[in-house]
């Protein structure tokens, strides 16, 4: 099982996500127009993890990801619900999510 990590331009709170995270094998998911933000977040968080560039946001390529990479956890810092679906389907499993742009 992964922690997932959606970055966006809502991801700031390393610290939370390092704590978070710590101890398990990482996904972060990003889209095309966050890739500096998520090569930055990945540099920080080093260690064992998967790096997908989502490039086909439909409904059934993200379950593909879903079920390639399952989530205990996901680390949501996508502000502009670029992931919705994604997230419907974590909220739909009972799989945790941390959602940091709550405040945002």
């Amino acid at each position: 099982m992964y922690v997932v990590i959606i970055v966006s331009k809502g991801c700031r709170s390393l610290k939370a996500i390092l704590a978070e995270s710590s101890g398990w094998r990482r996904v972060i998911m990003f889209s095309r127009e966050v890739e500096k933000i998520a090569r930055e977040v990945a540099r920080e968080l080093r260690g064992d993890m998967v790096i997908i560039k989502v490039g086909d946001l439909t409904e059934e390529n993200l379950l593909k990801i879903y079920t390639k990479y399952p989530p205990r956890l996901v680390l949501n810092c996508d502000c502009s619900s670029t992931f919705n679906h994604y997230i419907e389907l974590v909220r739909a499993s009972g799989v945790k999510e941390v959602n940091y742009c709550l405040d945002g």
